[in-house]
């Protein structure tokens, strides 16, 4: 798999994944929800990660069996470590499984564990025919070099957003926790992603020991 070939599936696996949460919340709640994982594309990083990994480690695999056992390891080692870097970084979850049975400090559980397996075997024998397929017939259409060049900046607008998304996030941590930093990009933070506008994104975060009647807590229904 080329260096372009592993962006494409990150940026497809992000917007799959950000689609995958949008429709599971509206089957969970019975209305649509915000589920993007960054503040300005259709986007959901952590699932994108996920699908560009499974592809480039797992595309030789031809046991589903064995894609579908270490598609649960590796998911679930990687949902606990990005549970438990927000959780440190951010102070707050973005989901909780505290309340299922056999979980691990309520960042990953032995359900979404299976889903983990499944993703994997979609993304190796679905997903990734699909998508190679499409970049195949873009890069034919459009020739290799301006197909690149699209996939490349699509990625570093995706990359992009996700650090603006983590820096207005920090900043709002240090705004709830009375941190004052002054600086141009403190400034710029505060004016364009205040608390209220990342409430109407990211809407299933709650703070990390917030205390009951807190709005971003009372958004998170296990």
């Amino acid at each position: 798999m080329s260096l372009q070939e592993f962006m494409w599936f990150f940026i497809v696996g992000s917007f799959l994944g950000y689609l995958l949460e949008t429709l599971w919340y509206r089957r969970l709640r019975g209305k649509w929800i915000c589920r993007k994982g960054v503040i300005y594309g259709p986007f959901s990083p952590v699932y994108g990660i996920a699908a560009a990994v499974f592809s480039k480690i797992f595309w030789k695999v031809k046991s589903i069996w064995y894609l579908f056992f270490w598609g649960c390891i590796l998911g679930s080692i990687f949902e606990y470590l990005c549970g438990f870097l927000q959780e440190k970084i951010l102070g707050t979850k973005s989901w909780d499984y505290s309340k299922k049975r056999f979980q691990l400090h309520g960042r990953i559980c032995l359900e979404f564990t299976f889903y983990w397996g499944v993703i994997a075997v979609a993304v190796v024998y679905a997903v990734k025919p699909v998508f190679e397929k499409i970049y195949i017939s873009i890069c034919t259409m459009l020739s290799s070099d301006i197909a690149e060049y699209l996939v490349i900046g699509l990625f570093a607008a995706l990359i992009l957003d996700c650090v603006l998304s983590g820096l207005a996030c920090l900043q709002q941590r240090n705004r709830r926790e009375g941190n004052i930093i002054q600086n141009q990009v403190t400034r710029f933070l505060d004016k364009y992603y205040p608390d209220e506008r990342l409430e109407k994104i990211f809407t299933e975060t709650r703070i990390v020991g917030a205390c009951e009647g807190n709005i971003l807590a009372e958004n998170l229904k296990v």
